[in-house]
Parts: structure tokens; C-alpha cells; sequence
């Protein structure tokens, strides 16, 4: 067994670092040449992975290495091997980076704006010489076997560097320290990708590292396994499905120009509301998912705002309150209290030091998503409608036409307050609204939890207050002369 440990270990650190970059490079010279060579090359590379992972296999069958050994095994959490800071700070990276994939499937799924930039990213990669996207799958052919390699590179490559290689390095050296096996194994990893160049082979090490890391604190190589099969999955992400068309783009109609606003106008967050609308029937359960996926599409995202002036006149309502202030003194007393509350809890009740820990770690990312999504969808006001969004909290989009008066917010706001037919748009409670804004009739929209809330009355604070005040009344009378 010893023997046959050394053959496939010396393998794994000569054949897909030499043999693996001189492959790809032979491939990138047939594919000048000829469209067609991908899935032969795919082929390749699965082959390369899947024969020392059947030999790992056959091995388990012949001799006493069992297949809990490597990792397959129920996961048994554990803070002992690397202490306790370094386990939890690897679970927690490891759910913001779940977290990120989620976000970037669904992103691909319902926002034309993310599929035009991975479109362009994809094109840029292509441009470099050194780029390895050309690897990525184009036809229909391609993309069907891209789902095997996805498999196969998920798989076996989890069974070989950190199942394995872990294992025999421990067997081998028993009293080998766990950082030198984690490092070792991460670097084997990072060599495997010399085809990526420099960069990808210290990136992907990188990733090892995190992985054998969160490997040895769970226990099993399942969860591994799914992990990496997704990342490599969205690596298709450029389907032609989503590809956007840039020369068309460059010659767009004054049709595409007039339907920018119907493409634009509703945030992130309302967009993916109406599909899983479709989806699911239920407005609760649609409205719900939305918010918390729309919460780490704004955490993990930098972006201009998404309502400008092309669209129409746009307004702010954080700025004048110092919201910025207040939300990060709040973000301050939430991570005092994190640290401080974690460790007395956690001599008490291990769980329940971790249920009070993701609490905590929700309400921080919700706080910050919500502050981008306040700066990113400003009141928009066009020809039509008045666009109101308040971060994740609420919305509401009110026709022109459906505008009865605005007037100083001081005058009935005491008396209205608690009215529950009243929609008021300010990112602090404690607020005194600018305008009221009556309605001629009531307005659907929906509150917090995603029930159906009928609007009467607008209570909204405003930075721009003059020019909006201006630019509403102006839009009011238009309506009216056109009526």
C-alpha cells in the first residue's frame, strides 16, 4: 500500500502541473486551428483526473484504506484541530462565499445588467493572450460536457488533494503539523492550474488552503465536493442564453431607447419579486426570498445607482439625517457586542453563542445592503410615474395621474402617523416628513412582511426638497393639461 501511496502521490506533483500546462497549451494551438477541439480536450482532462481516483478507489477495495479516510464521512464539526478563532473566521468565509455564488446564479438569472457585464468580462478575457477562458464551453455540445467536467474536476479533485494527499502526509509523518499538511496540500493544489498562469496557480492555492482548512473542521469532503462543483458550474455562466450582444447594442433603435425605461425602472429587488411570483403564486413567500437574495446582491456589489438621470429626475433621502452616521455607529455597537456576547455565551451554551453570532452577522449585512440599496435607487420621478424606494424596506410607484396635491408634511403628519393607509418614506423613523402627498385614489403596494398594504397618503422626506417640490408640481400640472 506504502508503494503504491508514493507512485500516485509523485503523480499528482509531476503530471498535472508539467503534463497538465503542456496539454493546454497544445489545445489552445488546436483550437486556433479548429472550433471544435474543446470537447476532446475535455475529454482529456477528465480522464487525467478520473484514473488516479479510480486507483484511489481500487485501492479502498484491495488494501485497509477505507473510504472515510479520505473524507467521505457525516460531517462532525470541530474547533479543535485549528482553534477556535481560525474555525469560526473559516466557516464564516465560507458562508459569505456560499452566499456569493447564490447571489451570482440568480443575478445571472434575473439581471440583464449582471449578464451585460459578465458578457463583457468574458470578451475582455478572451482578448488576453494569457487568458484561460477559452476553455469555457461555447456550443451546445460543449456546454452538455462542461456539466461533466464540472462533476468530475468537483469530485476528484476534492478526493485527491484534500482527501488524499491529507492522508498521506499524516500517515506517512503522524506527527506532520496540521498547517504544513494544510499548506503542502494547497500548493500541490495551486500547481495543478500552472495552465492559469501565475496568477490562477496562486489563487486557486489560495482557495486550497480555505478548503483544507474547512476540511479538517467539518470532517467529510462532501459539502467540498458540492461546493466546488458549483464553482466550476458558474464558470459557464456565459451562456448564449445571457451573452449580450454588444454590436447589436451598438446599433440600438429609438425603439430600445424608449423601452430603457420599462428595462430599468424596477430595482433589483422588484424584479426578482415579479418572477418568483410566477414561480412560487404566493406574493409572501415571493417577496420574501427576493428581500433576502436582493440583501447579498447589494453586500457583495459596487455599482453606480441604478436610477439616473436618463431616466428622469432623481432625489436622495439618506443624506440630510446623517443615516450614514447612525448606520455605522450601529455597525460598531454590533460588533462589540458580537465579540463580548459570543464568549460569555459560549461558556454557557456553545449553540446558542452561535445562533446569537448569525444573528448578529444577519443584521450587519442587512444594515449595509440596505444603506447600498437607499443609494443606489433614489426617488426617481419621470413623465409617468413617481418612483419610490426606500432600501430593502419598501417601495411604491405612483402614476402622475393618480396625484392629487403635495403639501407641507408638518400639517396632518401628528394626526395621520398611525393611519395604516399611509406610506411613509424616510430611512429613519424618528423623521419628520418635508411633503404630503395626497392620492385621488388608494394605491396597492406591499409592506415589510410582503402583505398587500392600499396607500392613500405620501409622507416623504427629501434631500433636494426645493427641486422636488419644483419638479413634482410641474409633472402635476403637465398631467393635468394633458388630461
Amino acid at each position: 500500500m506504502e508503494i503504491s501511496f508514493i507512485i500516485l502521490f509523485l503523480f499528482l506533483l509531476i503530471y498535472e502541473p508539467i503534463v497538465g500546462y503542456f496539454s493546454y497549451q497544445r489545445f489552445r494551438n488546436k483550437l486556433a486551428l479548429h472550433s471544435t477541439s474543446r470537447v476532446p480536450y475535455y475529454i482529456e482532462v477528465m480522464a487525467a483526473l478520473w484514473a488516479p481516483t479510480l486507483f484511489i478507489i481500487i485501492l479502498i477495495f484491495i488494501t485497509p484504506l477505507t473510504f472515510m479516510d479520505i473524507g467521505f464521512s457525516s460531517i462532525s464539526l470541530t474547533t479543535s484541530i485549528l482553534g477556535k478563532p481560525v474555525t469560526y473566521i473559516v466557516w464564516t468565509i465560507f458562508a459569505l462565499y456560499i452566499g456569493m455564488y447564490i447571489y451570482h446564479a440568480i443575478a445571472i438569472k434575473y439581471s440583464p445588467s449582471y449578464r451585460r457585464k459578465v458578457a463583457l468580462a468574458k470578451r475582455e478575457q478572451l482578448k488576453k493572450s494569457q487568458s484561460f477562458a477559452d476553455i469555457l464551453p461555447v456550443t451546445e455540445k460543449e456546454k452538455k460536457a462542461w456539466k461533466y467536467v464540472s462533476f468530475t474536476a468537483g469530485f476528484t479533485e476534492e478526493v485527491l488533494y484534500r482527501g488524499f494527499i491529507i492522508y498521506v502526509l499524516f500517515y506517512f509523518m503522524p506527527n506532520i503539523s496540521i498547517w504544513l499538511t494544510l499548506i503542502f496540500s494547497a500548493l500541490v493544489f495551486g500547481l495543478a492550474h500552472t495552465y492559469q498562469g501565475v496568477g490562477g496557480v496562486v489563487r486557486t492555492g489560495i482557495i486550497g488552503l480555505l478548503f483544507g482548512m474547512m476540511y479538517v473542521t467539518i470532517g467529510s469532503i462532501l459539502p467540498l465536493i458540492v461546493l466546488h462543483f458549483l464553482i466550476d458550474w458558474a464558470a459557464r455562466a456565459h451562456d448564449d442564453s445571457y451573452e449580450f450582444d454588444l454590436d447589436e447594442e451598438e446599433e440600438c433603435s429609438s425603439n430600445e431607447e424608449n423601452a430603457l425605461e420599462d428595462e430599468m425602472i424596477d430595482t433589483v429587488f422588484q424584479k426578482m419579486d415579479k418572477k418568483l411570483f410566477k414561480v412560487f403564486n404566493s406574493s409572501l413567500l415571493s417577496y420574501s426570498i427576493a428581500r433576502e437574495v436582493s440583501m447579498y446582491y447589494y453586500f457583495f456589489t459596487i455599482k453606480p445607482p441604478i436610477f439616473n438621470n436618463k431616466l428622469g429626475s432623481t432625489y436622495t433621502i439618506h443624506k440630510r439625517n446623517g443615516y450614514l452616521g447612525i448606520m455605522i455607529a450601529l455597525l460598531f455597537v454590533i460588533l462589540l457586542e458580537s465579540a463580548g456576547l459570543f464568549y460569555l455565551l459560549h461558556k454557557w451554551s456553545p449553540i446558542a453563542s452561535w445562533i446569537h453570532l448569525l444573528l448578529n452577522v444577519y443584521g450587519f449585512t442587512y444594515l449595509i445592503s440596505d444603506y447600498k440599496a437607499i443609494t443606489r435607487n433614489p426617488i426617481l420621478l419621470t413623465n409617468k410615474y413617481l418612483y419610490i424606494n426606500v432600501g430593502l424596506r419598501k417601495s411604491l410607484t405612483v402614476p402622475i395621474s393618480a396625484i392629487q396635491s403635495i403639501q407641507s408634511g408638518n400639517m396632518n403628519y401628528e394626526k395621520d402617523k398611525k393611519r395604516k393607509d399611509i406610506f411613509k418614506a424616510t430611512v429613519l423613523d424618528m423623521d419628520t416628513p418635508d411633503y404630503e402627498i395626497g392620492l385621488k385614489h388608494k394605491i396597492p403596494t406591499k409592506s415589510f412582511t410582503g402583505t398587500i398594504q392600499y396607500v392613500e397618503k405620501i409622507y416623504i422626506s427629501i434631500d433636494e426638497r426645493e427641486a422636488f417640490f419644483r419638479d413634482l408640481t410641474n409633472a402635476i400640472d403637465q398631467e393635468t393639461k394633458v388630461v
